[in-house]
């Protein structure tokens, strides 16, 4: 009988155990949903109530940098916290007798929260660049590459951050073991460093630009500098197709910068036509009183003529006279720059005759709008003054003959 109440007494305890553990679960699971629907209820209030009220409120606003910080996500990035806030202190209270646990969900959450905050660091550099940009000094300074490695930084402390939480480590052991792979990193993080190192000499001595123009042979690369950045610098060809370049290579090699034609008064033309050195002769009185005819070379025939230099005249000399006239004359034409008219030294194609002139249009299409008028001038006049244009033969030319 004895045996028998000791049997029934060990299953009612037993029983009784298996009860509580059974109670313990089931208030675990009904606290569980608890913190999930107020963390739910926070979020949803957050979102509904506090961001649509602070999203009006920017809106309405006639500042462009809230609306900017707005476009980039930091506000609603900041809203995540309130969730995770209350669920770190529901964690706290409301799971007292399961300590390991509890230490268990507060590491995730720290984790959690460390990972919101290094959104919201993102979103603010992003913001903060796209404010930058709206600057003046955006042009000549830019700053991407500074922002990239800011990024890159942040999210590297971040992740040392989450690593030491999880595994129970201070943040100084993964900094001392990192000494040693150095090489390692440097090796990885290679283009990254020599990218920032490039972008501050190329800032610092103010070589390039957004919007600048610039000339590498060695790369193909001929047109405008759309972007700079930390690893790259993009550049619109001519040709509408896009370059990627390091930065690097911008301070290692040479290049050229159209920035300074374009912030000057005048883009130079510079050409020469070869004249047939066996066209090139005195002037007779018949030549002489022919080319009085034209305007512009008149004035020189008469100076000439006053000083007793008359002999001296030749057809060469008087359409250089005549260039140098219609030059001036040119309303396309910068006058308060140099304005020459040379010959070069003789060669076998002939004797070059250049015109050394700046336009007022720097715009390439403009530009070669006003060289193309100067050279077809230059080239219509030449039989005007009994001198010919040096061209190679060609299989017309032979037939004719």
């Amino acid at each position: 009988m004895l045996k028998q109440i000791i049997e029934w007494s060990d299953w009612l305890l037993s029983y009784t155990n298996l009860a509580h553990q059974y109670i313990v679960i089931i208030r675990y699971i009904g606290l569980s949903a608890l913190v999930l629907l107020f963390s739910y209820i926070a979020d949803r209030i957050t979102r509904s109530i506090l961001m649509r009220s602070l999203t009006k409120f920017i809106e309405s606003s006639e500042t462009q940098w809230d609306d900017i910080l707005l476009q980039k996500n930091v506000f609603s990035r900041v809203a995540h916290f309130v969730p995770a806030l209350v669920l770190y202190f529901a964690i706290e209270h409301g799971m007292q007798e399961f300590p390991t646990l509890a230490g268990m969900l507060h590491k995730l959450i720290y984790s959690y929260m460390i990972y919101l905050l290094l959104r919201v660091i993102n979103a603010l550099l992003d913001g903060f660049h796209e404010i930058y940009q709206t600057t003046p000094m955006a042009k000549d300074q830019p700053i991407k590459g500074y922002i990239q490695t800011v990024k890159i930084i942040v999210i590297f402390i971040g992740i040392i951050l989450i690593l030491s939480i999880l595994l129970d480590k201070s943040p100084k052991y993964f900094f001392t073991g990192l000494g040693a792979l150095t090489a390692v990193l440097m090796l990885v993080f290679k283009d990254a460093i020599l990218g920032f190192v490039a972008s501050i000499q190329l800032s610092t001595n103010n070589m390039v630009r957004i919007g600048d123009s610039i000339e590498l042979p060695k790369y193909g690369v001929e047109g405008e500098v759309i972007e700079i950045s930390l690893t790259t610098i993009k550049v619109r060809n001519t040709d509408q197709t896009i370059m990627t370049i390091p930065p690097y290579v911008l301070v290692s090699d040479s290049f050229k910068n159209w920035r300074g034609m374009l912030e000057s008064d005048g883009r130079r033309i510079k050409r020469a036509i070869n004249i047939n050195i066996n066209s090139i002769k005195f002037c007779d009185e018949q030549m002489l009183k022919r080319m009085s005819n034209i305007k512009l070379a008149a004035n020189y025939i008469e100076k000439k003529k006053g000083e007793g230099k008359i002999s001296e005249l030749t057809n060469l000399s008087i359409f250089r006279a005549y260039l140098e006239a219609w030059l001036l004359t040119h309303d396309k034409l910068n006058l308060n720059m140099p304005n020459v008219v040379r010959t070069l030294d003789p060669k076998e194609s002939g004797l070059p005759l250049e015109v050394y002139v700046f336009s007022k249009e720097k715009k390439w299409a403009d530009y070669e709008w006003v060289q193309a008028e100067v050279v077809d001038h230059i080239i219509a006049m030449v039989p005007q003054f009994e001198l010919e244009l040096f061209q190679n033969p060609s299989g017309m030319d032979v037939c004719r003959k």
